[in-house]
């Protein structure tokens, strides 16, 4: 029966003159109060009905509409499903079981409910965005869009059921569609969040020079529509296409020049496109306004960062931890410490930090200042426990390892990391280059650095590599084209110059050798066993 195990303030029962048990009176008595307005007491008398033998779907559509106006989603649904299950139920009622199935969760019953719907009648725009909806939620894109491609065109009258036919049809992933719509002559064209659809089909089909212009269009077509213009902005953001998203930040502050908020993101993209002056300008307008804006200062202290003023930056930054001490901006103030010289300070904000948070991003740039200032040691100890599976602190273990001369140690951890992640290129051209240094298994070892060099073509450090591991194998021919790359895409780079000294040498090119090594030591003065060997140079 069912609803059998209803609790005894709900147990249903017509206390109408006594044993009458016609299914038909109860009806009629349902009805009755059903009229008069009376829904607790129509519910009980059609309950009663079918508790003596009353079956009848239109019995069991009054009690789930009944069911329903009592707030008993549940039981809405059960008696709905019931009220449908004939051959050809009234399309209403299929659209009412549907509705309330969904609301009730029971998302196959309410898709049953639609797809009978489009038996009776195909196309049905209502069922037919009904039905997709629920499909896609359950993965099923395929008959999503197969029932979204017959469904009724109603472009010039339904606008919005366009809409949501093409949000679904992007949200299955068929933006190709969305564009067929938007090339048809029917097309609301004075319609912005239609247009909007397909500026972002554009970009999901990778036509991002058109979704672009489409995007700006939009922006400019807006009147000062606040959520149109973060719309736009966000997409072509995510597009990286930080001028035209600079444009809709101006856009915006003409509408409002007083808006923090788009003062804030116009700042963000002028630090994108190198603007840092003309960004900093602006983060300190809305910090006057906003003195406790933590997101504000983060960004203003990356301006003076930018612009050299390390001081500023540290006191802001300092300021921004005194409101929230939170790791990540504490991070920032031990880089910009260590930035300032003083990296014994800036491991003891690190130490704070791990100590007070425990938190892993803090612990692994603890350990890598221990191996900067020459305590690898101290490093692996910086390491906490249970991080052994994380790719970042293997990379730190085996760095360090590396720095202790145990290179078999830092070799078994490179290759535990290749073997989760064969495309890493950093671990790649770290192992070779690790071996290439010391002239173990070379091959091998090129092999590592050409993967690194073949997703980083133009990556200054792994050419240097690959140009290393050449040399190691007497290849200098071959090496120096390599060496002469990577020192025009980084001039100053110690080991680069010594390198490319040390390939000119054994070329044969002795002076010109010798220069590029001592330009090497005059930026890295520090490097003891390089002024040695141009000492040996000049004076055998």
């Amino acid at each position: 029966m069912l609803f059998a195990s209803c609790s005894s303030t709900s147990t249903l029962s017509v206390s109408s003159k006594e044993d009458n048990t016609d299914p038909y009176v109860h009806f009629i008595l349902g009805a009755m109060y059903d009229q008069a307005r009376l829904p607790t007491s129509a519910y009980r008398s059609y309950l009663e009905s079918v508790r003596n033998g009353g079956d009848d779907p239109y019995l069991w559509f009054k009690i789930g509409m009944l069911s329903l106006r009592l707030g008993d989603l549940e039981r809405s649904a059960q008696a709905l499903s019931k009220a449908t299950r004939g051959d050809k139920p009234p399309v209403a009622w299929l659209r009412q079981a549907s509705a309330v199935q969904r609301m009730a969760g029971h998302s196959a019953d309410a898709l049953h409910s639609d797809l009978r719907i489009l038996e009776l009648h195909p196309g049905d725009e209502i069922a037919s965005l009904s039905a997709a909806k629920l499909l896609i939620g359950l993965g099923l894109t395929d008959s999503a869009v197969t029932i979204l491609q017959e469904m009724e065109p109603r472009w010039p009258d339904q606008p919005t059921a366009s809409k949501e036919r093409a949000e679904l049809l992007l949200a299955a992933d068929r933006a190709e569609l969305i564009q067929e719509w938007c090339a048809n002559p029917q097309f609301p064209i004075h319609d912005i969040h239609a247009c909007l659809l397909c500026a972002v089909s554009l970009e999901a089909l990778g036509r991002f020079d058109e979704a672009e212009s489409a995007y700006v269009a939009l922006a400019a077509r807006g009147e000062c529509n606040d959520d149109l213009f973060v719309d736009c902005f966000q997409a072509l953001y995510r597009m990286r296409r930080y001028q035209s998203a600079h444009t809709v930040t101006d856009m915006a502050l003409a509408c409002d020049p007083s808006d923090l908020d788009w003062m804030r993101q116009s700042a963000i993209i002028l630090l994108s496109l190198g603007e840092v002056e003309e960004a900093r300008e602006k983060l300190e307008v809305v910090l006057r306004v906003d003195q406790e804006n933590i997101g504000v200062m983060d960004l203003l202290s990356t301006a003076y960062i930018q612009t050299g003023q390390m001081g500023r930056a540290l006191s802001l930054i300092s300021r921004a931890i005194s409101l929230e001490d939170d790791p990540v901006l504490i991070q920032k103030k031990a880089a910009i410490i260590a930035a300032m010289g003083n990296e014994q300070a800036s491991i003891r904000e690190l130490l704070r930090c791990v100590e007070a948070h425990g938190d892993s991003a803090c612990a692994l740039s603890l350990s890598s200042a221990w191996l900067s200032v020459g305590f690898p040691e101290r490093g692996l100890q910086a390491i906490p426990r249970g991080a052994g599976t994380s790719i970042e602190f293997m990379f730190q273990r085996a760095s360090l390892w590396e720095r202790l001369a145990c290179v078999k140690k830092s070799r078994d951890l490179f290759e535990n990391i290749l073997a989760d992640d064969p495309g890493n290129d950093t671990a790649c051209n770290y192992l070779g280059y690790m071996l290439a240094e010391r002239g173990i298994d070379l091959p091998y070892a090129r092999k590592l650095i050409e993967c690194a060099v073949e997703k980083e073509p133009d990556n200054p450090y792994y050419l240097d590599s690959l140009a290393w591991v050449h040399f190691m194998e007497g290849r200098y021919e071959e090496a120096l084209p390599l060496i002469l790359r990577a020192q025009e895409l980084t001039p100053d780079e110690p080991e680069v110059l010594k390198h490319l000294g040390e390939i000119l040498i054994r070329l044969g090119r002795l002076p010109e050798g010798l220069m590029y090594l001592q330009e090497s030591l005059e930026v890295a003065p520090w490097d003891a066993a390089l002024r040695l060997r141009i000492n040996r140079l000049i004076s055998p």
